[in-house]
């Protein structure tokens, strides 16, 4: 058990979190220090230095190695989409600052609930078409004015804002925009169970230490959310870093396995965990795109090199839902400023 003592409510944990061996004292008190120490600092990623990678800081800070292994590999893990800790350590130090700032939650409505909001103003003004594929900019006198849809219909624009995944950017950017979106992606899959008992009762995440790991982070979602699954019954969460070519059978198999390791010696947990049953395998082969030491500073910045064309996106800040937020509003600005520089009125 590895808690925040200041603030867990459950005695219980936070004692068994002083007790446990599993990460050295010194470690335990590191973190904290950590905590401390960035908590008033910038939470900017990209004014962050960019130079080494969040395995290099770790052990720079005097992180042991049973620590690095046992904790920083699967819980940042998870995050990195990738256990060799060589995302760049400023990567590392936004997240470790957002969680000891906030909290970790999930939305009673899933992720989506987030673009269902924002996009909420804009259904209600019969401002946003769904549905609509691009398939080319338009382009004339060097600047751009607008797009073609696959049906061969236009839209005229004062400007242009693609706001799409990475590879779809590449699609539709011109060279003559000078915009190069990321190549390097990270794959993740998630396989979810479904069962009538809970295995457990905390919402906490259970990490996967074991170097051979499958599976390297699972949560009871419904223990969170109680909305994600119906009443009576309970959803649980396996993350497995990469995808696998194995069918979704053998990896929904292999994967309860390697949950009955992870909780072996729970002899409750483990009875429950017999009546689960697999519901879905999600394979995502671009989850994030690659964040390596030196990559920070070479994000595009929202203005491209023709006029009238813009790009945001996760791929241009970070990769991460806050990541995609940031950019939206930072090229909303942007647009906003060009088109005023422009003599356009603007709402």
């Amino acid at each position: 058990m590895l808690t925040d003592p200041r603030r867990d409510r459950c005695w219980r944990d936070v004692v068994e979190t002083l007790r446990t061996p599993i990460v050295p004292l010194a470690d335990k008190l590191r973190v904290l220090r950590l905590g401390w120490r960035w908590r008033d600092a910038d939470l900017d990623q990209r004014a962050e230095p960019d130079t080494r990678s969040t395995l290099d800081e770790l052990r720079a800070l005097g992180f042991q190695p049973a620590t690095i292994d046992r904790f920083f590999r699967p819980f940042f893990g998870g995050i990195f989409l990738e256990r060799e800790l060589q995302t760049t350590a400023a990567v590392f130090r936004f997240y470790f600052r957002m969680l000891n700032l906030g909290r970790a939650v999930l939305p009673a409505r899933g992720m989506a609930a987030i673009a269902e909001q924002l996009a909420a103003p804009l259904r209600a003004a019969g401002a946003l078409h769904t549905g609509t594929r691009v398939a080319a900019l338009q382009i004339e006198a060097g600047q751009v004015v607008g797009v073609r849809l696959a049906d061969g219909q236009t839209r005229q624009a004062v400007a242009v804002v693609v706001a799409t995944d990475g590879a779809t950017a590449a699609q539709l950017l011109p060279p003559d925009a000078a915009v190069q979106p990321p190549r390097d992606w990270l794959g993740v899959t998630a396989v979810y169970f479904a069962g009538t008992r809970a295995p457990f009762a905390t919402r906490k995440i259970l990490l996967n230490a074991a170097p051979d790991a499958l599976v390297n982070n699972a949560q009871l979602l419904s223990n969170v959310a109680p909305s994600y699954a119906p009443q009576g019954r309970h959803l649980l969460s396996a993350t497995i870093l990469g995808v696998p070519a194995e069918d979704d059978a053998t990896l929904a198999g292999r994967a309860l396995e390697d949950l009955r390791r992870m909780l072996a010696g729970n002899q409750r947990a483990l009875a429950a965990l017999d009546a689960f049953h697999p519901l879905r395998v999600y394979r995502i082969a671009q989850a994030q795109f690659a964040q390596p030491p030196g990559s920070a500073s070479r994000r595009p910045v929202h203005a491209t090199a023709l006029p009238g064309l813009f790009v945001a996106g996760e791929w241009t800040d970070a990769s991460s839902i806050h990541g995609a937020l940031t950019s939206g509003t930072r090229c909303a600005a942007e647009v906003l400023r060009a088109v005023r520089a422009a003599g356009v009125a603007t709402a």
